[in-house]
């Protein structure tokens, strides 16, 4: 396997998901094979499948990229759709999120110092190109106010970056950091937020957000 197990729950059924290279393998809790996907894929080994449409049987997909970035849906009964959206390094890390707050979720592409959000429709919500080549995958965070942001790292130059849902650089960054970092709401403060994050020299770093 690539990657963990990965467990699914679609319209009152549990499905779990796992894969080698080149063949997906979903079943039931007792092992018994859910879905067979018509061929083989050659799936991006840094990335686990995301879900979408989970409430309807009919509408559910498996969403995951291959070595080239094509985005490979598999539908439950088992039938795969290829959407080119570009082409991307086999090394590639690949997300789905809801950006732009529509409901649906988008395409999240990162790849070298490049962050590209691009929605079902296949329209570019953003581009972002930070100045070293990200060391770690991207990280979501839901905020208050029913917004999100993105946190990217790029440890060569010992820097976190901190985006809205809208693409824009947070106020105050990037910041000094080497690691995935957390971010917490301050108590009775929806605009405030507490960072930590490892650094250089094996020190802990703590910011304080707005």
């Amino acid at each position: 396997m690539t990657q963990p197990v990965q467990h699914f729950h679609i319209a009152g059924k549990d499905y779990l998901e796992y894969n080698d290279k080149s063949h997906i393998y979903v079943v039931d809790r007792k092992g018994k094979t859910l879905i067979k996907p018509l061929e083989p894929i050659q799936i991006s080994e840094n990335n686990e499948f995301s879900l979408i449409n989970p409430r309807s049987h009919k509408e559910a997909k498996f969403v995951i990229t291959d070595v080239n970035g094509k985005v490979i849906s598999i539908g439950l009964d088992g039938k795969t759709k290829e959407t080119d959206l570009g082409r991307y390094p086999a090394n590639h890390w690949f997300e789905m999120y809801d950006m732009d707050g529509d409901g649906v979720k988008d395409y999240v592409f990162a790849w070298g110092n490049n962050l590209k959000v691009i929605s079902q429709k296949g329209n570019v919500i953003f581009n972002i190109a930070t100045g070293s080549n990200l060391s770690k995958r991207p990280v979501f965070y839901d905020l208050p106010k029913h917004t999100v942001a993105i946190g990217l790292v790029t440890a060569d130059d010992n820097k976190i970056y901190l985006y809205d849902r809208a693409g824009n650089l947070w106020k105050g960054f990037p910041l000094k950091g080497n690691t995935q970092f957390s971010l917490d709401v301050v108590k009775n403060s929806e605009n405030r937020f507490n960072l930590m994050v490892g650094s250089e020299n094996n020190l802990l770093n703590l910011y304080s957000v707005q």
